[in-house]
């Protein structure tokens, strides 16, 4: 579970950044002209929980409260040019790597992510690639938090205890 939030976390915090630097302004969910119909209405819902539970909206609280699917679409085709180029000047390696590739593979992280935190078996996925794709990914916006994820964690050696002893499994 580590791994998957500090890719979140750091998904989030790049995002955040490359939407201040395409809109211009910090508070860029309140801009009238980028978002398209459905995002305005995800972000009316964001906005409308957190002044509930909050009160004070400021850009980093408000970073944390959209979910990792709204960020993942961020990274769509539509804003592709708008916030990708902004993402590779923040982290130059995302340019050889491509936005596709990257929102691909964040989508299957979101998917391992949804699964565990509803519960659902997971035994039958690929774990040792959603792990390296974890990594991969968090490497690119956050080469520092990856190497020490890395170095610290015992996820590697568990995934492949998973493997040995889980028949049937894809990986």
């Amino acid at each position: 579970w580590v791994h998957i939030s500090a890719f979140e976390s750091t998904l989030r915090s790049s995002l955040n950044s490359a939407l201040i630097l395409t809109i211009g302004q910090t508070d860029w969910w309140n801009s009238q002209d980028f978002f398209s119909k459905f995002e305005k209405r995800e972000l009316k819902k964001y906005l409308y929980r957190f002044s509930k539970n909050k009160g004070i909206l400021g850009n980093r609280e408000f970073a944390e409260i959209p979910s990792l699917t709204f960020w993942i679409n961020l990274l769509s085709r539509r804003n592709g040019f708008r916030i990708w180029r902004h993402l590779e000047n923040l982290s130059p390696t995302l340019k050889a790597y491509g936005r596709r590739n990257f929102q691909q593979k964040a989508i299957i992280i979101r998917d391992l992510r949804n699964a565990i935190a509803h519960h659902a078996p997971i035994l039958h996925r690929n774990l040792a690639r959603d792990l390296a794709y974890m990594h991969e990914l968090t490497d690119l916006l956050s080469p520092g938090l990856a190497r020490a994820l890395k170095e610290q964690s015992n996820a590697e050696s568990l995934v492949k205890l998973v493997k040995i002893n889980t028949p049937g499994a894809k990986f």
